[in-house]
């Protein structure tokens, strides 16, 4: 298709654009590779057959276009010509944290953002909700401004809690479940034997770690020199226990008897044998009883340390 089109000049001297082409809004936008028409028929396909089928469905219609095309076509479309919204989620964002935030609303179906509004209260999350009839699902947190939002603008509408605060939920209950549970829960795991004192009851779980590395770090310093002095030089002994040159090296260079790991003493250390016969021998099941007697002995460290310790 070939267009003879006018072209305006400009008789300004300080005008930068000196020719002026004529548009042809109803035709073709400004840069457009085809006409408006043809946009439209690609886009209506696009929304029908989406991309792969509606690329081969165009050759039908005399025109060639690609999957990908179809898809942006779909991309651009303006919120006029998408559905309504059904099912939305509405949550707060921040403008500066601690200080002002605003208000999110994504449609859950189609996973896109819908709204940004400026404000986190009820009057204009309602204004907004009441545009879009529709609205059928609300997914909120549990803040009563957009309670109350939802059931101004949109009554018909079923309030439900977002994921994250099914979760939370969910968390909250078990904790407070196992609290009430807890005296029942340490008698039931209660050990039958009675403890030594003095004998720490749990190794902590990196410093297990730390002293089963160590161990394994000696056996092998052991099996290295035994080769070395059977004759071997180090290419050989790394082929034949699977090590790298470098390492046998290393091992060959240290001294014979590397340290023995010592796990580290923290801040409970004084104190385990009071909490021991507080504990097992005494009864007392309240943690924080026990960590106020610490301080009145002079334990300077924080409650979580006690409370993990002695539960």
């Amino acid at each position: 298709m070939r267009l003879t089109v006018r072209r305006f000049f400009c008789d300004q001297g300080t005008c930068l654009r000196k020719t002026f082409a004529e548009p042809l809004p109803p035709l073709a936008v400004r840069c457009a590779r085809r006409t408006t028409r043809i946009a439209e028929v690609l886009t209506h396909l696009g929304l029908a057959l989406g991309g792969e089928a509606g690329a081969r469905l165009a050759p039908r219609c005399s025109i060639y276009t690609r999957p990908d095309t179809l898809l942006r076509l779909v991309c651009r479309l303006s919120d006029i010509l998408l559905m309504p919204p059904r099912v939305i989620s509405i949550h707060d964002w921040a403008w500066c944290r601690g200080e002002r935030y605003g208000t999110l609303i994504c449609d859950v179906e189609r996973h896109r953002r819908l709204a940004f509004l400026p404000q986190r209260d009820a009057a204009s999350v309602a204004a907004w909700l009441q545009r879009y009839p529709s609205i059928a699902i609300i997914s909120r947190d549990r803040g009563g401004e957009y309670a109350q939002a939802a059931r101004l603008g949109a009554p018909q509408a079923q309030q439900v809690a977002d994921r994250f605060h099914l979760v939370q939920n969910f968390r909250e209950t078990i904790e407070r479940v196992v609290r009430r549970l807890f005296p029942t829960i340490q008698r039931i795991l209660e050990p039958a034997q009675p403890v030594v004192l003095g004998v720490d009851l749990r190794l902590k779980r990196d410093d297990a770690a730390k002293a089963a590395t160590q161990q394994r770090r000696m056996a092998r310093f052991e099996r290295v020199n035994v080769q070395h002095e059977q004759g071997y030089n180090p290419a050989q002994i790394a082929l034949y226990l699977g090590m790298t040159p470098q390492s046998v090296q290393h091992d060959l260079m240290r001294p014979p008897s590397p340290s023995v790991y010592k796990p580290q003493q923290g801040k409970l250390a004084p104190y385990k044998s009071y909490i021991h016969r507080r504990v097992f021998q005494e009864g007392c099941r309240n943690a924080l009883q026990i960590f106020r007697e610490l301080q009145e002995q002079g334990y300077r460290g924080r409650t979580t340390i006690v409370v993990n310790y002695g539960t």
